[in-house]
């Protein structure tokens, strides 16, 4: 700036200042924290993602116009992200459904602010969906097999309960056994009764005289995932 006279005397010029014009924000936000994936345990086909909320621009300033944030998916690894909802800057959980049981599933997260502005992707989550049991009991120990020995068409059968499944695992939903016969040799077996979880002794009754019975047992659970059998329990009269 300068200054100037009635005569015309123009002045040196003034110190200059230097001033930057405002623009649209540039900064994106900071990438959302603590992202987690939970599978539902009755819902085979449901996963819930949350994650903490924005509160930085990516610079480490503070985040002043956030608008929403973009949830990603990708099945089986971490190749194929695509996006699956956008969600307001209040909501900080997504519920994801339809999904298939038994399967991985990978998720990020993004925040986005008013100027369109999209943060990097959060720390990427790996969560498997749940699915039916598929793992069978272990197979029933100690069985034995006792003839009566006053009424000679009678056997009673016995075994331990099983309490694991068959990767060694503890069994939590047994839901009973089936004990199998054969006459003569081990060759025939047929199933000749299923029996509650808290049973354990089936008595045998109409047998022929003189024969030899072969028995084993087989344990069920609440999916109908059976185990192999026990070991032969033989009872010769």
């Amino acid at each position: 700036m300068t200054a100037v006279d009635e005569a015309g005397n123009e002045s040196a010029r003034a110190s200059s200042v230097q001033v930057r014009t405002e623009g649209p924000d540039q900064v994106a936000p900071a990438a959302p924290q603590n992202v987690s994936a939970v599978a539902d345990e009755v819902n085979f086909g449901q996963i819930t993602v949350s994650w903490n909320a924005s509160t930085q621009d990516a610079n480490g300033g503070q985040l002043t116009g956030l608008a929403n944030y973009t949830v990603f998916r990708s099945k089986g690894s971490t190749n194929s992200f695509v996006p699956i909802s956008i969600v307001d800057s209040a909501t900080r959980q997504f519920v994801d459904s339809g999904l298939e049981a038994l399967t991985d599933y990978f998720y990020t997260v993004t925040a986005i602010d008013e100027g369109g502005n999209e943060s990097a992707r959060a720390n990427v989550v790996q969560v498997r969906t749940g699915g039916p049991d598929q793992v069978a009991p272990a197979a029933p120990q100690n069985l034995a097999a006792v003839a009566d020995e006053v009424n000679f068409g009678q056997v009673t059968v016995s075994w331990n309960a099983s309490t694991q499944d068959a990767n060694g695992g503890q069994l939590t939903d047994l839901s009973g056994y089936i004990v199998f016969r054969s006459k003569g040799s081990t060759n025939s077996f047929v199933a000749v009764d299923t029996l509650n979880l808290d049973v354990r002794q089936f008595v045998d009754t109409g047998l022929v005289e003189l024969t030899t019975y072969h028995y084993t047992v087989t344990a069920v659970d609440e999916a109908g995932n059976e185990s192999v059998p026990g070991q032969f329990g033989t009872v010769e009269y």
